[in-house]
Formats: structure tokens, sequence, C-alpha cells
């Protein structure tokens, strides 16, 4: 599937078509692709430095209505097949508390993983299923992820060819935060909800 998409972007590195593949390929990354959609954003962006925020856009696009995508999947399927899902003893109890935990934190937990190397689906699905506000997940997914094709736009557009260097050096560091941020959230999605008693 990743070859897939590199051919895919190959065959649409055109002005004309660029911001259409950038549309598709963040779609696809939101939906069926669990992988760093940057590697290909990032050479995009320093061949059409001109058109950096326009990429950006594309970008955001394509993933929010991923991102909605898997939203509506996760409400439909735990609507539709929610009750056969549990299996075992105090499974169905335990579903109800994960979903009731993403239903406090549900903002700061997807949020936080659009910087962290948990799959992005993790939290569209998981937003729908929890039937999370969709403002709310709305929201925090604009803001995560346009922070983040954000962040490397202005990188590109202040670096230039630079960037790709500047990445590499700090991939230890980056890859450092983003293990804390899930930590976070995992703290998060791992206490009792709100209105239930710890012991």
């Amino acid at each position: 599937m990743n070859g897939f998409v590199s051919r895919l972007f190959q065959r649409l590195d055109r002005p004309s078509s660029i911001l259409a593949a950038v549309f598709v390929g963040a779609f696809l990354e939101t939906t069926v692709l669990p992988i760093p959609f940057e590697l290909l954003l990032v050479p995009l962006m320093l061949r059409y430095r001109k058109r950096v925020w326009p990429i950006v856009c594309a970008a955001l696009a394509g993933c929010m209505a991923g991102a909605f995508a898997g939203y509506a999947v996760g409400m439909f399927a735990f609507q539709s097949l929610g009750q056969f899902v549990p299996q075992g003893p105090g499974a169905e109890q335990a579903m109800q508390a994960f979903t009731a935990r993403l239903a406090d934190n549900g903002f700061w937990s997807v949020f936080l993983v659009g910087f962290t190397p948990v799959p992005v689906q993790v939290a569209t699905l998981g937003a729908g299923i929890a039937a999370l506000s969709a403002g709310t997940f709305a929201t925090a997914m604009f803001l995560s992820r346009g922070l983040r094709y954000g962040g490397l736009g202005l990188l590109v557009h202040l670096f230039g060819e630079r960037t790709l260097r500047l990445l590499r050096q700090h991939r230890r560091k980056a890859l450092a935060v983003g293990l804390l941020l899930t930590l976070v959230l995992a703290y998060l999605l791992s206490g009792p909800p709100s209105g239930t008693p710890s012991g």
C-alpha cells in the first residue's frame, strides 16, 4: 500500500494536480495508512515552495475528511455492533469504562494523538465509538493536524532545503517528546472516569 501511495504521488507530481494528490494522501493516511505522511509531504513542499501554504491547506482538508470518515465508521460500528463486541467476563464493563474516559478527556486525547506515534485511526475510531461531540472532535483534530502540517510548512518557508537536515538532526528529540505525550495520553485514558470512585 505504501508503494501504491508513492507511485500515486509520482504520477500526480505536477503543479496542476499536486493539491489533489496531497488531499488524497492525507485522506489515506488518516483512514487506512498508518504511515508518517510527512515523509512525502516535506519533499513536495520543498519542490513547490511557492505553494507551501496551499499544500498545508490541502493536507489539512484531506486529513479532516478522513478523520470524519473514521469518526462516522466508529460511531456506526458501535451503534450497530457494539452489543456483540465485548467478549469474556467484565469485557462489557471495561469497554464502557474506556469510552467514558475517552468522553471525559476527549479533546486532549484526540489532540495529543496528533503528536504521538499512536496511529491517528485510534483517535478517529475511538472518538466515534465514544460518541464524542463532533464539535470537540473537529476542533481537537483541526488544531492538532493544523499545528503539525503548519509547523512543517513554516520550517520549509524559513529554512528551505535545510529543513530535511534539521528534521533528521532533531529526530531523536521529537521521538522522545512523542513518547512522553504517549504516556500522558495513556494516563488520561487509564484513570477512572469522572464521577467514578477510584477505590
